[in-house]
Parts: C-alpha cells; sequence; structure tokens
C-alpha cells in the first residue's frame, strides 16, 4: 500500500509506501495526492521506503510515473531508505527534475526532517512578484494526447503499432538492443566496469586482499559425507571403475580440505583487520564461489565483516557462496572486467591450491608484476607441496624462459597466522604502510 501520512508542517507532505505496490494502490493514491497538492501549492515531500518491498509489473511503474509527472510538483524531496532502492531514486530524480532530491538510511530520519525545514522557498502558485515556470504546464501541448479518432478512425491502430515496435523504445531502456549487438559491446564493457566501481566507491572500499582457490576444496565434513556415499556404493558395485576414480579423487581433496579451514581462519584475520562491522576500508575479495573462495568469504563473516564477492555468469546456472554480504556480491559478464576489479585496490593476493581458474588469476597477476605493469604487490602461494609439483619455477629458470628474479615474486605458506605476518613483513621490506587506509 502506499499512503498519505500527516507532518508537523503543511508545506511537506508524507508519503509512505509498503510491501508490493499494485496498480490498485496507485489508482487510489493518485488521486488522493492530487486533491491534496491542490490545497497547499508546491510542497516538499518526506518519502519513507522502510518497509517498501518493490512494484508489480514494469506497466504499473509507467502508468505510475506518468501520473506523477503529469499531477505533481514537488520542491524539495527526502527520501528514507536502503541503496536498494537507488535505481528508483535515479527515476524519481528523472520525473521530478526541478526538485531538490536527498536520500537519508532509515536510521536518519529526523536529519531527513531537518533538511526539509531548512531553507524553505516562497510558495510560487501564491507569489505575484515572480514569473518563474512551474514544472507542469496549466495547458497540455498538442503534442500530450494522441490524435482523434473522429479525425481518423485508423489513428490509433497506426499509433500503437509505432509505439509498440523495439524503434521507439527508449534507449537505455531498450535491453535487447545494449545486449543483443556487437555494435553495443563497448556500452557493455562499460557498464560492466562502472557498476561494482559505482558500489564498491559507495561503501568506502579502499583495499582489498584477494583470496583465490579451488572450487572442488570443500570443507571435511562434506567431503567425508561424500566419501561414504561412494563407498556404499561400491559395497554393491566393487569392480566399477568410476566410483573407484571417484572414490580416490575424494580422498585427495580429503587431504586438501585443510585448506578450506586455512581459508577460513585467514578471512577471519582479514575481516579483523578494521574497525568493526561498519568499517570498510580495507575487505576480502574472492571469485564468489564455493570450496577455498566460501571458506575465505565465511572467515570474514566469522569476524562480524563484509566481504566480496565477484561473480561471473556462465553458460551454465551457478551460485555465488552465502558468506558474501549482501550488496557487495556482483556478477560480472566480461572475465576481463572482472580480472581488473580483482586487482584494482588489491594489496595482496593468496593463491591456494586450484585449477584453471585459479592459475589464471595467479599468472596474470604474476605477469603484470613481472612487467611492472602494476607496483609489486605480495603474492603468497598456500601449500608449497601442492604448488612446486603443480608449478616448477626452478624449471622454468633453468630453461630460460624466466629469470631468477622472477622466484622472487611470491612464496609460499602453510597456515593463516604465516600468511598474515608475511604480507606485514613483505610491507615493512618495501618501506610501505600495509593497509595506509587504516593508517
Amino acid at each position: 500500500m502506499i499512503y498519505l501520512t500527516s507532518t508537523d508542517n503543511d508545506h511537506i507532505v508524507g508519503i509512505r509506501a509498503e510491501g508490493t505496490l499494485t496498480a490498485a494502490d496507485f489508482n487510489k493514491f493518485l488521486p488522493e495526492l492530487e486533491k491534496f497538492m491542490a490545497g497547499h501549492g508546491r510542497l516538499s515531500a518526506y518519502v519513507d521506503l522502510e518497509n517498501f518491498k518493490g512494484i508489480e509489473t514494469k506497466a504499473v511503474w509507467e502508468d505510475f510515473r506518468f501520473g506523477l509527472a503529469h499531477n505533481t510538483d514537488f520542491e524539495k524531496i527526502a527520501v528514507v531508505g536502503d541503496n536498494t532502492w537507488q535505481p528508483l531514486l535515479l527515476k524519481l530524480s528523472n520525473i521530478f527534475f526541478s526538485a531538490d532530491m536527498h536520500s537519508f538510511s532509515v536510521n536518519k530520519k529526523d536529519q531527513a526532517r531537518q533538511w526539509l525545514e531548512q531553507n524553505k522557498s516562497q510558495d510560487t502558485r501564491s507569489s505575484a512578484q515572480t514569473n518563474v515556470p512551474f514544472k507542469r504546464r496549466r495547458e497540455p501541448l498538442p503534442c500530450q494526447k494522441p490524435k482523434e479518432q473522429d479525425d481518423d478512425p485508423d489513428a490509433w491502430t497506426r499509433l500503437q503499432a509505432v509505439m509498440e515496435n523495439p524503434s521507439y523504445k527508449q534507449s537505455d531502456g531498450d535491453v535487447e538492443f545494449i545486449s543483443g549487438s556487437d555494435t553495443t559491446r563497448g556500452i557493455r564493457l562499460q557498464l560492466d566496469y562502472l557498476k561494482a566501481e559505482f558500489l564498491l566507491e559507495q561503501h568506502g572500499i579502499k583495499h582489498t586482499i584477494v583470496s583465490f582457490g579451488s572450487t572442488r576444496i570443500r570443507e571435511p565434513d562434506a567431503v567425508r559425507r561424500d566419501i561414504g556415499q561412494i563407498r556404499s556404493h561400491l559395497e554393491s558395485d566393487p569392480d566399477n571403475e568410476k566410483l573407484q576414480h571417484r572414490l580416490s579423487v575424494l580422498q585427495s581433496l580429503l587431504a586438501k580440505s585443510r585448506y578450506y579451514n586455512v581459508a577460513r581462519e585467514f578471512g577471519t584475520l582479514v575481516g579483523m583487520a578494521g574497525n568493526g562491522p561498519d568499517d570498510n576500508r580495507v575487505l576480502l575479495v574472492t571469485g564468489g564461489g564455493p570450496g577455498i573462495m566460501e571458506g575465505s568469504n565465511r572467515g570474514a563473516f566469522d569476524a562480524g565483516s563484509k566481504s566480496i564477492g565477484l561473480n561471473i555468469t556462465l553458460p551454465h546456472e551457478q551460485f555465488p557462496n552465502p558468506y558474501i554480504s549482501p550488496g557487495l556480491c556482483f556478477q560480472f559478464h566480461y572475465f576481463a572486467v572482472r580480472k581488473l576489479h580483482f586487482l584494482l585496490r588489491a594489496r595482496a593476493l593468496v593463491a591456494f591450491p586450484g585449477g584453471f581458474g585459479t592459475f589464471d588469476e595467479l599468472f596474470e597477476t604474476l605477469t603484470l608484476i613481472q612487467t611492472r605493469k602494476i607496483a609489486p604487490l605480495p603474492v603468497v602461494l598456500v601449500g608449497e607441496e601442492f604448488w612446486r609439483r603443480a608449478f616448477d619455477v626452478d624449471f622454468l629458470v633453468k630453461e630460460g624462459v624466466i629469470d631468477s628474479e622472477d622466484k622472487d615474486l611470491f612464496w609460499f605458506a602453510e597456515d593463516a597466522v604465516e600468511i598474515w605476518e608475511g604480507l606485514q613483513r613483505w610491507y615493512e621490506a618495501a618501506g610501505e604502510s600495509f593497509l595506509p587506509a587504516l593508517d
């Protein structure tokens, strides 16, 4: 429902939205609002979205938008809600472009009311000393109504065909145009970058510590549960080679599942680096998936800290892990833009045992540091036994395809405390602050 609410000032109209709004809600509300405003002149509005859940359909929103634009005119608008409704606020600001609009969090309702009271201008409807035009015309322009059917009975049918054609859609609202053409790839790349960048800046995030690793290395109990199921199947089919292979793989993963706990402990250390859950200056970031990444996000969650997940769209459905902070889990279309965001604020990269995805991020980062395309930052490989077999750096030096000094671009560690203390020593040796935003 949407309600008109009383305020202490007759120049301020209160509007409260609750639940999911329907066409019936708007059809009841708009006449009441128009009648109220007709008797008061140009008002300010206090809009409470604390319990607002959304608008039923796009068609309902379009009808409401049209009604607001043609029947209301506000001087100042204070909107109380959370960041969830920022897109709606942007749409409202486009409707009320002549109004001064500010948004406030739900715990700052008093500040919102005080702001509405400040610098209240004269009512332009009642003033005879000004010729400033109203935002809403007294007389509609000819283009504001369709051609009369009395003049041409087929006009409305033809007009509908014109307006329903995709060419008539406003370009920034035409999803098929933006997403379905090579011509608009540049726009999609910008949007992929800008959405995450806007929200990261809005949350005040200055530094990140990147944690990577296999999606297959899960917490020990989960792996043991799968092993038990495979062994149960093998009892009735002991010669099944696929089951035997699967059991062997799971036993190997169980041996590495301790790294899930190490990642979780490391996530907790990162989460404790700031000054509590409202301090977003330094946050952990992962690829947002299960396994090692889940363990890292979970550790930050254990510490009461926020953390970031950078997901990527894939041909098959996937889910982010449940320990990423709402509002800080992003879904990218382009791998390149996702990689950019991994490193833009990074103060360290911690790589746990993993497969192609882990290798991709690790070697790209090492290449950027090797070529000094980015300033050097610490890279830690967790699990020396795994990494020495997966990646023989001494062999590469011996073969002459990298230099001996490139071996110094990373080091090995085994537990969370060793990782954290190693990062601190690296920055001390470099003569830099580890996390300058906290200084």
